[in-house]
């Protein structure tokens, strides 16, 4: 079943919301369609909080750069910088994504 604009899917909806306000648009369009068995889009889910006000500023968390290594490195490969990235594709998939970088003098 569809979500269409239906007063009962909306406050059934919003009931879910106020149990759920940590999760994202996708999250609750993902859980309303696993638990109630009614379909709704990520960017239905997303323009109905923003008319009601309930959508979260996105949290930016900004580091200092500077132009050169505080601890310098005195020959190749002395310092090493590894980025794991993970990707949840469904409840027990994941992808992994590896970035490595070296440091010359």
């Amino acid at each position: 079943m569809t979500f269409k604009k239906n007063p009962e899917n909306l406050e059934s909806f919003l009931a879910l919301e106020k149990e759920n306000t940590l999760l994202s648009p996708c999250e609750l369009a993902v859980k309303m369609t696993d638990e109630m068995k009614v379909f709704i889009s990520e960017s239905s889910v997303y323009r109905i909080l923003k008319q009601r006000g309930l959508i979260r500023p996105t949290e930016h968390h900004f580091i200092a750069v500077a132009n050169e290594f505080y601890n310098k490195t005195a020959f190749p490969n002395q310092m090493w910088q590894t980025n794991f990235i993970y990707f949840k594709m469904s409840k027990n998939m994941w992808i992994t994504t590896i970035t490595s970088d070296t440091t010359n003098p």
